[in-house]
């Protein structure tokens, strides 16, 4: 009897247990927090529509095109009229039906698969598209199942290249891209490619790819948006003239390292310049990124001040080397180094390829120097947000350029059948544009 009249207490106390515990473990459970007005415009990037009707898109608005592996893991289909402008970088999308092989089907050499979902993200100038021929023979190096592919195309806006001299184009021609009949056909023969992008994932990997291609739209109140969000431009505060046209002050790569680290479907996210690539120096079941993948995933994990992993040259004692120090090495023989503090105070950053985070990559927000060499940017952000690059030299694999990977690695009979593509290159006609400019851009 005492303890039945206790009973209500216990009943009440475990209820209460319960609560705590379900808020401690959503509290455990969050993300390492990004800048406080950044998280907004990320939450509604994760949120945006993949799938809008093509019939319902806008003529000749910035567009992406998105194609899910399956018709199992396919967004719902929605009114373009739906699709909030701060979702995306694209003011439309179109949506095009992908069809894969089941696993079951799968026929070529498998491919590494991971219990984790990556992004593998290329960006591609307008004026150098045919570049997208490129990407069957990355993946194929890779031998890596992806979770999705997204291809960003940056239209020529009048930034800074070295020299540093000024770039052609802005608003006019822009606006003249945007709103002519050639945007659609770019986007048409991204889907090309991606078809057989697929074709030949499904024919190594058990899972479906997503694939998307998409043009940043410049001309947009949310391109803008994210700028002014992204950048601290009370450190560095733009003129009037400025504000009203950002990108035409900025590195010529100023907005097109975000694309990825906003709109991507995964967390993890590999990007690849495309004019860089990998050498395999291995072979079987360890050949491709994979190593490199597995290895940066577990670093980030567990190292809470890595913002990102680089993958460093081919060669013991290549130049990047001779920057860093090393500070561990991990049963499978991958070297991990630290930026040398003797040869610089900021971190030493190259956004050729890497792999980050969405959560991490946006812990260096609101990023200082918005006018500045995208690196610098990034290895002066990093600084100031208390985190460190980490850069890596793997067994199986290193970073060159495209170029002299296709020198250097050899294909197999199979490879070079699923491998051989051909993209139309497209021209925005790109003008010199005139804007008052008396900065000059130089590495810090």
């Amino acid at each position: 009897q005492p303890l039945m009249a206790k009973l209500p207490l216990i009943v009440s106390l475990g209820v209460l247990l319960v609560v705590v515990a379900s808020l401690a473990g959503r509290y455990l459970a969050a993300p390492v927090s990004a800048s406080p007005q950044f998280l907004t415009l990320r939450m509604a990037a994760e949120k945006a529509p993949q799938h809008v009707s093509a019939a319902a898109a806008p003529a000749g608005a910035g567009a992406n095109v998105v194609s899910p592996g399956s018709a199992a893991r396919e967004p719902p289909t929605v009114a373009a009229a739906e699709t909030d402008s701060a979702s995306s970088f694209a003011s439309a999308t179109r949506a095009t039906s992908s069809a894969n092989t089941p696993a079951a089907e799968a026929k070529g050499t498998p491919w590494w698969e991971s219990n984790t979902k990556v992004t593998l993200h290329m960006g591609i100038l307008v004026d150098e598209s045919d570049h997208l021929a490129r990407l069957p023979t990355q993946l194929s190096l890779m031998s890596f199942c992806f979770d999705e592919v997204f291809i960003v195309f940056d239209l020529p806006h009048g930034g800074c290249n070295y020299g540093p001299v000024r770039l052609k184009g802005g608003p006019e021609t822009v606006a003249k891209f945007m709103h002519g009949g050639e945007l659609p056909k770019l986007l048409g023969e991204a889907e090309r490619i991606m078809e057989k992008v697929r074709a030949l994932h499904a024919r190594h990997c058990r899972e479906p790819l997503k694939t998307r291609a998409s043009i940043i739209d410049y001309e947009s109140q949310h391109t803008h948006n994210m700028w002014k969000t992204l950048f601290d431009l009370e450190f560095e505060p733009p003129t009037d003239k400025q504000s009203a046209f950002p990108y035409a002050f900025m590195w010529k790569t100023g907005m097109a390292y975000t694309v990825p680290f906003v709109n991507s479907s995964n967390e993890h996210v590999l990007h690849i310049d495309d004019d860089i690539s990998i050498r395999r120096l291995t072979g079987g079941a360890r050949a491709g990124i994979g190593a490199f993948v597995e290895a940066s995933v577990a670093e980030l994990r567990d190292n809470k001040q890595a913002v990102s992993c680089q993958l460093l040259l081919c060669g013991e004692n290549n130049v990047e080397v001779s920057k860093l120090l090393k500070y561990k090495t991990d049963d499978a023989s991958v070297r991990y180094y630290y930026t040398d503090p003797h040869r610089g105070k900021y971190e030493w950053t190259t956004i050729q390829l890497f792999l980050s985070t969405k959560t991490r990559f946006l812990q260096m927000s609101p990023f200082r120097m918005w006018r500045h060499f995208s690196e610098s940017v990034y290895a002066v952000s990093a600084k100031k947000a208390g985190l460190k690059t980490v850069s890596m030299m793997v067994p199986e694999v290193c970073k060159s350029t495209y170029g002299y990977s296709m020198e250097h690695n050899s294909f197999t009979e199979e490879e070079k059948n699923e491998i051989a593509t051909e993209a139309k290159k497209f021209s925005t006609n790109a003008v010199m544009e005139s804007f008052d400019l008396s900065e000059q851009h130089e590495e810090i």
